[in-house]
């Protein structure tokens, strides 16, 4: 007959050990000027609360999840990497969510920590030569990636997904990087690096389409 004090227990002390293994598992950082940073892109499928993030499944159905304003990812051509290479591609509504995208301990990077990782790196015309992995990136008519400094953040091209049609683009030449920084209704700051050089770009991006996601230890929000 089954002792229901020592079921309970023993669930009890499972449970526990699952959340401390967690607590304690290691996410490789790299500190550069006065930030903490992730050294991979995001790859998670669930909120800091446990709540489970919607998977785009299907070509379309990013755009799906864009008109109901609702927080989304996808795999680059809806096909998982075997080897967790890219992270997960990312709708904003997903970086923006109450429930929070980056893991306990982090936030997703906003736009002004960013700018201060670019600047610690020589500034935005050469600073991709450092952030850069010295691997995945399309090999161009240019010096890169043969002038690659890489300082350990690991930035690879994981391209990005467009909410209307579904289309995906530029995996392997370019990676693109949402920031918290929201500066419209519709649109947030976003960083970007490309293949042909050692340039990091800053623009603008609708909330619906998805890429990369980069997070910073909480010690310090600039």
């Amino acid at each position: 007959m089954l002792n229901t004090k020592v079921f309970l227990g023993t669930l009890l002390a499972c449970i526990l050990a699952s959340s401390s293994f967690q607590e304690k598992e290691t996410i490789p950082t790299i500190k550069i000027g006065n930030l903490i940073w992730m050294t991979n892109n995001l790859d998670v499928d669930t909120f800091r609360n446990g709540d489970t993030i919607p998977e785009a499944k299907t070509y379309y159905a990013l755009d799906s999840f864009a008109r109901l304003k609702q927080a989304a990812w996808s795999y680059y051509n809806n096909h998982k990497d075997p080897k967790s290479t890219y992270g997960r591609l990312y709708n904003w509504y997903a970086v923006n969510d109450a429930r929070g995208l980056a893991p306990k301990g982090y936030h997703v990077a906003t736009k002004n920590e960013w700018l201060s990782l670019i600047d610690t790196l020589g500034g935005k015309e050469n600073a991709g030569l450092k952030l850069k992995s010295n691997r995945e990136w399309t090999k161009s008519n240019g010096p890169f990636p043969n002038n690659v400094q890489s300082n350990g953040f690991n930035a690879l091209p994981g391209g990005y997904q467009w909410a209307s049609g579904g289309g995906f683009s530029f995996k392997h030449e370019t990676g693109f990087w949402w920031t918290s920084t929201a500066i419209s209704s519709s649109q947030a700051v976003n960083f970007s690096l490309y293949h042909i050089s050692g340039y990091v770009d800053q623009s603008n991006m609708n909330f619906e389409n998805a890429i990369s996601v980069r997070c910073v230890k909480d010690t310090l929000k600039l």
